[in-house]
Formats: C-alpha cells, sequence, structure tokens
C-alpha cells in the first residue's frame, strides 16, 4: 500500500499462495524494505493538492489503438534500463532485473520477458484488460518474474505469494507457477493497483486518521479484486473462460464473481438490450463484488494483522486526523477510457461507509484522532445490490 508518502508501507495487493482451497488469498504490506528505501524513510515529502479530475470520454477502441501505436514502436533501450525512479537506489534494482521484467509497451527479449509477454497478451485480450494497459502506457510500470532472495531484500523475510505490487518501484512481481486462468485474473489486480497510485497520485495517507488510512486500504483491495472479476467476466464472454473459472471456483474470490454475475444479470433485465459486457453493466457488477470482498470476513482478515502491526509501529509518528477526500474514492471507483454515458464512478457513498466502518473496528482512534462520524456509520449499513 506504500506511497512516495509513506516509504516504510512499500506493498499494495500482495497475494498470498499459501490460503487453502483458493488461488489468491490478499495481505497487505509485509513490513518495510530495509535496503531499497533506507534514504527516503525519514523523509516525509509535502504534496500538492490532487488536481482537478478529467474524465476521459474516448470510447475504448481508442484506447487499444494507443497500445497497438505503442507496442508497434516501442524504443530500441530496454525501459527497465532507463526507469526513472526517484532514488539511484530504486533504478539499480530495476536495471539488475531488466532481462527479468517486461514494461507495458517492451518488446520481449529474453525468456522471462517472454514469458510476461504471454499474460501481457492475455490481458489484452479483455476490453478492460486492453484499457487497463493503455492507461498505463506512459508510466514507468513493470512486469517481473520473482528473483531469489526478493523477499529478504524487500520485506526482511521471505515472501510466498502470487503477485503483489510495489509502488516506489513502479513493479508488479507475478509468481511463475501460476496457470493460465490465474496469471491473467492476478495480473489484473496487481495492474489496477499500479493505475490507483496513477489516479490518486497527490493523496498521502500521513494525511488521514489511522482508521481512515485503513479504510483506503480495503477499498483499494476491493476494488482490485472487483476489477480483476470483471476482466475474468469479459474473457468469459468472448470464449475464454479460464480466469473467471479460476475466480468461480475460490473460496476467496468464489463469492464476488457469485454477486458479480448476479448484478450483470440484474442490470441486464432492468435494461432490456443492454450488453453484459458494457460499462454500466461492468459498474454494476464491479460493485457488487466490491462489497461481497468487504463482506467476506476470511478474505478481509488477511489485512488485519498488518493493519494492527502499522497502527502499533508507526503510531508515534502518525499525525493525520482527516478523513478520506470524497474525490479519492471517486476516483478509485473509475475504469479507464470510460464509454460515453457511463457513471464516472460505480462506487456510492455507503460503500466508502462500509470501509470506513470495518477499518474502524480494526484501527480504533486515538485522542487525537477522531472516531468515523455517526452519519458515516450508519450509512455503512444500508446493504448493496443482491
Amino acid at each position: 500500500m506504500a506511497r512516495w508518502e509513506r516509504a516504510t508501507l512499500p506493498v499494495f495487493g500482495l497475494l498470498l499462495a499459501g490460503c487453502s482451497n483458493s488461488f489468491a488469498g490478499g495481505g497487505v504490506g509485509q513490513g518495510a524494505p530495509r535496503d531499497l528505501t533506507r534514504d527516503d524513510a525519514s523523509v516525509i515529502t509535502p504534496v500538492d493538492p490532487i488536481a482537478p479530475i478529467t474524465v476521459t470520454t474516448l470510447p475504448p477502441a481508442a484506447a487499444l489503438d494507443q497500445v497497438a501505436a505503442v507496442l508497434a514502436n516501442t524504443a530500441v533501450v530496454d525501459p527497465d534500463l532507463e526507469p526513472g525512479l526517484r532514488t539511484e537506489r530504486l533504478n539499480q534494482w530495476r536495471r539488475d532485473r531488466a532481462d527479468q521484467c517486461l514494461t507495458i509497451t517492451e518488446t520481449p527479449n529474453s525468456d522471462d520477458e517472454r514469458e510476461l509477454a504471454g499474460i501481457r497478451r492475455e490481458l489484452l485480450q479483455a476490453p478492460l484488460g486492453h484499457r487497463l494497459v493503455a492507461s498505463l502506457a506512459e508510466t514507468s510500470t513493470t512486469i517481473c518474474v520473482p528473483e531469489a532472495g526478493d523477499g529478504e531484500e524487500l520485506f526482511d523475510r521471505p515472501i510466498d505469494a502470487l503477485g503483489y505490487q510495489i509502488s516506489h518501484l513502479q513493479a508488479v512481481v507475478m509468481n511463475q507457477d501460476l496457470k493460465q486462468g490465474r496469471r491473467v485474473f492476478v495480473a489484473a489486480h496487481e495492474l489496477r493497483h499500479s493505475w490507483q497510485g496513477k489516479q490518486i497520485a497527490g493523496f498521502s495517507s500521513l494525511s488521514v486518521a489511522q482508521p481512515y488510512d485503513v479504510a483506503v486500504s480495503f477499498i483499494k483491495e476491493a476494488d482490485a479484486n472487483a476489477y480483476a472479476v470483471a476482466t475474468a467476466w469479459q474473457l468469459r464472454t468472448a470464449g475464454q473462460p479460464a480466469a473467471w473459472n479460476a475466480a468461480r471456483r475460490s473460496s476467496f474470490y468464489g463469492p464476488s464473481a457469485h454477486e458479480f454475475r448476479q448484478a450483470v444479470q440484474s442490470f441486464q433485465k432492468q435494461n432490456p438490450g443492454a450488453s453484459a459486457t458494457g460499462d454500466r453493466a461492468i459498474q454494476a457488477g464491479m460493485r457488487a463484488a466490491f462489497l461481497s470482498w468487504l463482506n467476506t470476513d476470511k478474505v478481509r482478515d488477511n489485512y488485519v494483522e498488518q493493519a494492527l502491526n502499522n497502527r502499533e509501529k508507526y503510531a508515534d509518528n502518525w499525525h493525520g486526523t482527516g478523513e478520506i477526500p470524497p474525490d479519492v474514492a471517486a476516483r478509485l471507483g473509475q475504469l479507464p477510457y470510460p464509454e460515453r454515458g457511463s457513471p464516472r464512478s460505480y462506487l456510492q457513498p455507503a460503500d466508502i461507509g462500509l470501509a470506513v466502518t470495518l477499518a474502524s473496528h480494526i484501527a480504533p482512534a486515538t485522542d487525537r484522532q477522531p472516531r468515523p462520524d455517526a452519519p458515516a456509520a450508519q450509512l455503512a449499513i444500508l446493504p448493496g445490490p443482491r
């Protein structure tokens, strides 16, 4: 869940491998990086207020054409050799793994990169996947295979995960043992986290009280899950059911997939003739999947222990007392390159209220951090779509 404003929480969207009967149980950041952010860990950089939101109204086809053009004109130099990150230490990490990482627009030139290009190719076959890649085409985002010792170097301990995103490195790491359906689901999940970081680039976690910070983590994870489910749904309707079947059969993500499908079918009944893969149907399904994630204890509980550890570790230096800015929640509920006429965000105030209420149970307010107000808590109990 790292942002530059808090370099001590470097990881977002860790998908754990050790969950019974599931392919992706979540877990938030697994500890501060010992070497890579030492120069930054004690530095808090002030951030400007978030710039006004500009909703892109390009039709999806334009996004697809943009990606095709970028991929056809890839630079000769491997982009991982010149990532342009904040410190030389971070840049060196990317250089050292240049042959094991593939940037969004890079042409593969090693066995590992060709394997990663296969994941990218699968993702591009879904409109949501293609639009996600398009939205990251001008960033330094890269997809990597894990390397021995990464856990100790980044997290002070070995790590067994199906995938994770490291914000300050702009890197997504994918387990090489994933089967076809699982890997495209994990890729969509982790790259959605990369998109989230781009979408709320001016937001500082240190500006909010701890219960609200945990709520933002919940919102991001639930949204990444919903986006991955939606991507898998589009692949299924296009005759490629592997990712959808992997999600549907998972004890962790099966409930989200079920609620997504029910919501899409309900939307179609209320809107005869509407596409099951259009943005309005997708947004209805994503909201249902989002709420399912929040309401599924065995999924959400994977994040509770880390939230408690963070609260204990950083409480003395945590001075934020604010709430979640409304535009942050609105931005996180958007789709890249939305269709004309679709809602700006699929998230509703009640959804944010639910995340805040659940977060306040595990990170109660201190004397200087007021507990979330009653109206938000009352709003949170409104039932979601079924």
